[in-house]
């Protein structure tokens, strides 16, 4: 794709900031950007960035940094070194593209402001998250002018405390976060208000947000980060935005406006609209036109908004365009979110927002310096700390919750809950989805025991401190009395999985045809690893290699059934050579079903969770998939589950096709390949039937 602009300039620009800051890379190229230099404090930040931008200037000191041939600055360092970032970058003689928000105190926008003017260099918000086909159709008139809106930010944050931007836990790693743990989400206002503002071209003028500190579990003491902050605003038009900013129990991302002529819905991936001026008109979904720069968008983060931000700098810089997010509009939105910390401080009363484009309003705040109390994320262990058991906090809080994955206490919250519900649960779906969480509870429960048992001792150790607050609260939202007593935790949910309504939710199939078993060759073990078959005196290795590997109700008894069925003797083991060990395994196993049908199916595929990463799974598969052709079989299935998504994608790499037989399994497998970043031939998999 050729670039956007007509021209040949190039824009030197230097990212300042390299966490957030390399999301914009891969945007660069097509709008003229080059990007030529890169600061950040951390050094893993850096060895990162270094790999992306091999050809880059990359260094430690912004000093270094600033002074680098460049034409522009990304500023996307901490939220509360944003201005004084910027003004220095304004004053090596550099544009800047400052990320949210613009500034943390009012005599901070004032200084700032007076920077931009006085350098006479762009200056532009980094705000992203405007719908830009809704915000042409506003300008066109469709919807008349703004009468209420409510757009909200709510946002998972809670493993941000504890973690850097890509998930790596802090370091070091007795600390928390710089900014996320503690922020109050009101001065995180620009992706929510900001949108309505950049849509409907309104300014805000005033703001009123009631006092709201209800924190979830794990947060620090302190911190305002994880409670609800909503906020009302009033528009120069006269119009209402309700604003909602927040970390909670669910995410949600709402954004509709009720204009004097029509309204529209932005929640969803497309627009809904509503015409003709009355409550009942109906809802019609719209679809933007693409081009060349939709498309472009279309790759960006943010639903396309990290495009335009770099969009609108480049093509400000470029043809002189005017920047949408300048220096004022940014003081427009990031002063709405201050406004709103003081009203909430204040007990609630409305407070209006200042217009920094009047040099009298801006002296009156050139000395107000208000801030939001916070807490120091390096203070979160008493002084008399022991440095080698602190530093594993912020693993520990990273295993207890990893929320993006669903994992740590996420996940036991939804499985335990999730019995709970299943009986009032009617769709198949959530049933599904229930039986995978206790599942991948299961999996998950002895690691998770053991970082309760460091949590507990860190807890103890140090009761009363701000990092043992947070992680007391956290555990004790996650059931603490079963992780007291783990073998009855789980007998408990294998207990439940064994007698839950399994027949509503059939596991998974797949199938192999002779066409993949033709083809089909063995590897060789990595090195100290051997394959061979089932031998007289390995029951009690197989067994608890299955428990191992979550297959908790497996005994004596499962290993005698399967020696029973397996077609050849086709019991197929990887050792261990030095200790022996069996640490994977698949079957050549003869099923038969209900109607007495007799079919191969590549059964009880394990390793033991020491040993991932090896692809010993895939050697065990080929093995018995090699059986089965030598046996003569010319087609072959086998079972799986839907939280198996490692051991699906490698049976796909092996050639493997689900078989789809009805619509509800069509949905379960387009949820699947939509994880693993594939799209799913429907036409292609619907019943496959054996050929055997």
């Amino acid at each position: 794709m050729g670039k956007i602009f007509a021209t040949d300039k190039t824009i030197r620009m230097g990212i300042w900031g390299l966490g957030r800051g390399r999301a914009f890379i891969d945007q660069c190229k097509a709008l003229n950007i080059e990007i030529v230099a890169g600061c950040d404090l951390n050094k893993t930040m850096c060895d990162d960035f270094r790999k992306i931008c091999p050809d880059a200037f990359i260094t430690q000191n912004e000093d270094e940094f600033l002074a680098c041939d460049m034409d522009a600055v990304l500023v996307a360092t901490y939220f509360f070194a944003h201005a004084d970032d910027a003004i220095k970058a304004l004053n090596a003689g550099k544009h800047v593209l400052s990320e949210v928000s613009a500034f943390f105190t009012p005599a901070e926008g004032v200084r700032l402001v007076e920077a931009v003017e006085k350098s006479g260099k762009v200056y532009a918000l980094a705000e992203n998250y405007a719908d830009q086909f809704v915000k042409k159709l506003w300008q066109d008139g469709v919807f008349g002018e703004l009468a209420y809106a409510e757009f909200d930010y709510v946002h998972e944050c809670r493993p941000l405390c504890y973690s850097y931007l890509y998930g790596d836990p802090m370091i070091p790693g007795n600390t928390a976060h710089a900014w996320r743990s503690w922020l109050n989400f009101h001065y995180y206002c620009t992706h929510s208000l900001g949108s309505a503002m950049e849509i409907t071209g309104t300014r805000p003028v005033k703001v009123y947000a009631p006092p709201s500190d209800k924190t979830l579990p794990g947060y620090l003491p302190g911190s305002e980060m994880g409670a609800m902050k909503p906020s009302f605003v009033t528009m120069d038009n006269g119009g209402i935005i309700r604003n909602l900013m927040g970390a909670s129990t669910a995410d949600s991302h709402t954004r509709k406006i009720w204009g004097t002529r029509a309204y529209v819905d932005l929640s969803s991936a497309n627009p809904i609209v509503r015409l003709g001026q009355c409550g009942r008109s109906t809802a019609m979904t719209l679809d933007q036109p693409k081009d060349e720069i939709t498309e472009l968008a279309s790759k960006a983060g943010h639903g396309g908004g990290d495009f335009y931000v770099l969009y609108n700098f480049a093509n400000s810089l470029l043809n002189g365009a005017p920047e949408p997010w300048d220096i004022y509009r940014a003081c427009d939105v990031t002063l709405t979110g201050i406004m709103a910390v003081k009203s909430e401080y204040s007990g609630g009363i409305p407070i209006d927002v200042p217009d920094f484009r009047d040099k009298a309003v801006r002296e009156a705040f050139r000395n107000d310096h208000f801030m939001q109390m916070r807490l120091d994320p390096k203070k979160i262990f008493p002084d008399d700390q022991d440095i080698k058991e602190t530093s594993h906090f912020a693993n520990i809080m990273n295993d207890l919750d990893r929320a993006w994955t669903f994992r740590g206490v996420p996940l036991v919250i939804a499985a335990v809950e999730g019995m709970k519900l299943y009986p009032y649960m009617k769709d198949v779906a959530s049933k599904v989805a229930v039986q995978t969480k206790v599942q991948e509870l299961l999996r998950d429960l002895p690691s998770l025991v053991d970082t309760f048992r460091q949590a507990k001792y860190l807890m103890e150790k140090y009761a009363g401190s701000p990092a043992a607050e947070a992680l007391r609260s956290l555990c004790e939202s996650a059931y603490p009395e079963k992780f007291e007593n783990p073998e009855a935790f789980r007998a408990e949910l294998t207990g439940w999985l064994m007698h839950c309504n399994l027949s509503s939710t059939p596991q998974l199939s797949m199938s192999a045809d002779e066409a993949v078993l033709e083809k089909v060759q063995v590897p060789e073990c990595p090195e100290g690893f051997a394959l061979r078959k089932f031998r007289e005196g390995d029951e009690e290795g197989y067994v608890a290699l299955m428990k191992s590997a979550g297959f908790y109700q497996w005994d004596a008894r499962n290993a005698e059934n399967s020696k029973k069925t397996a077609i050849n003797g086709g019991i197929y083991f990887v050792e261990e050579i030095a200790t022996g060990r069996i640490v994977a395994t698949a079957m050549t196993n003869l099923m038969r079903t209900p109607s007495g049908e007799e079919k191969g199916e590549l059964g009880w595929v394990a390793v033991h969770p020491d040993f991932r990463g090896k692809h010993l799974a895939e050697i065990v598969s080929l093995a018995a998939m090699k059986g089965f052709r030598e046996a003569g079989y010319k087609w072959i299935c086998l079972l799986t589950d839907d939280f198996r998504i490692p051991a699906i994608k490698t049976y796909l790499k092996m050639g493997w096709k689900p078989i789809i037989k009805d619509e509800a399994m069509n949905k379960r497998w387009e949820r699947i390949y939509k994880r693993l970043g594939m799209k799913l031939d429907t036409d292609a998999f619907n019943n496959n039937k054996s050929k055997n």
